[in-house]
């Protein structure tokens, strides 16, 4: 299958993803603005970070692709297993919107999350190992630079859902801290070709 109709499928579902966080957000109807906006602060931030997670994901994928020669079967299933859990990452914001220092609703999101760095990291490493499949400019040391990328949000997630049962504020901030580290790395990692 050609590289760019699995990248425009990947882009289709990454932005229904997008768009979706939002569907639990309620339009104040009757009342003062304000206290209605308020009334939906969780819902409004788990809104924001999973629109930032989405994106982050979707600027990682693009990234990726651009290493990509060609494409085989076993590539196109670990995209669309991936692409499964972003389009899944509604409900865990639902969840986590409605109860947001709830311990099983931060496992959820943070499970969530951590299955979608694992899928990437399958993915990458599966296009790495065949050279086939991608571009002279992916060397092993870049490989392996990406692979230790992909599992520092892992470890901030695992983080996160250990410490749901005991401050989930603090495991919140470690879920937030991961799109945080992915915008302030961004440009040194431009700048190195990652």
């Amino acid at each position: 299958m050609n590289k760019n109709r699995v990248e425009a499928f990947s882009d289709g579902v990454f932005a229904i993803a997008a768009t979706l966080v939002i569907v639990e957000i309620r339009l104040p109807m009757s009342g003062d603005v304000w206290t209605s906006l308020w009334a939906q602060r969780a819902q409004l931030l788990a809104f924001g970070l999973s629109f930032l997670i989405v994106t982050m994901y979707w600027i990682a994928h693009h990234v990726f692709f651009d290493f990509i020669a060609r494409t085989d079967r076993t590539l196109l299933w670990l995209n669309n297993l991936g692409l499964t859990l972003i389009s899944f990452l509604p409900f865990p914001t639902m969840v986590l919107g409605t109860h947001p220092l709830d311990p099983a609703a931060i496992c959820l999101y943070g499970s969530t999350l951590i299955l979608v760095n694992l899928f990437n990291l399958l993915l990458w490493r599966h296009v790495a190992a065949h050279d086939h499949l991608h571009k002279p400019e992916l060397t092993p040391e870049l490989a392996g630079r990406v692979s230790r990328i992909h599992m520092a949000p892992v470890a901030l997630y695992a983080l996160a859902i250990l410490l749901a049962f005991r401050t989930p504020q603090l495991s919140l901030l470690c879920v937030g801290a991961v799109p945080v580290f992915f915008i302030l790395a961004s440009p040194k990692l431009d700048k190195h070709k990652l």
